[in-house]
């Protein structure tokens, strides 16, 4: 028998919430006999999850990417070292817009391995650091995609982080070149918006 949960895709409003509570309470009571076993489960139901999220709501729920900001920055970055960021202010990627929605959840079957390794490892030991990018309040991942899913998924408020910035300063130039990256701008680097 396949070892994940399985249910109707194609649940809809209130009945799609209600299927996701539905299974949620199932796992919570089915006996695993591994914690592996859990592991794999948990992964599947965070992937129809994030499907469902994105099928229901019609938004494009993968995440955020530097590449819509690089243009516009210094390329002279500055190593701020190890520090805890919070899981909150990692919005973005470097490179997998697609693998995972705006909440780290997951969305590829191809990532089920890995997430689990990752899952099985936070119950033994530690994991290493993860590697961010900063421009202005924003953090986005260059390796570390899964550790801040499995992050996520455990509630954990932070996580430890190797942490490059990019000074924002050309973002006042942002307004000429796309209005949404100019609004952008402002938030970030506290800066006068060129579109207005």
């Amino acid at each position: 028998m396949d070892q994940y949960i399985f249910f109707n895709d194609f649940a809809t409003g209130c009945e799609q919430d209600t299927a996701l509570r539905k299974e949620n309470e199932m796992m919570m009571q089915m006996p695993f006999p591994t914690l592996r076993g859990y592991a794999f489960q948990l992964f599947e139901t965070l992937r129809r999850s994030a499907w469902r999220r994105n099928l229901f709501t019609g938004k494009q729920a993968g995440l955020e990417s530097i590449s819509d900001y690089k243009s516009f920055l210094n390329h002279t970055r500055q190593y701020l070292g190890l520090q805890e960021i919070p899981l909150s202010q990692i919005t973005g990627t470097v490179n997998r817009t697609k693998d995972f929605d705006r909440n780290f959840m997951p969305r590829k079957k191809h990532l089920c391995e890995r997430w689990v390794s990752i899952y099985l490892t936070s119950e033994r030991s530690s994991w290493s650091a993860i590697r961010l990018y900063k421009i202005g309040p924003k953090y986005f991942v260059e390796d570390g995609h899964h550790r801040v899913s499995v992050a996520n998924t455990l509630n954990m408020k932070s996580i430890l982080s190797e942490v490059w910035e990019y000074p924002t300063e050309t973002y006042r130039w942002v307004g000429y070149h796309n209005r949404s990256l100019c609004c952008s701008a402002k938030q970030l680097s506290d800066t006068s918006c060129l579109c207005e």
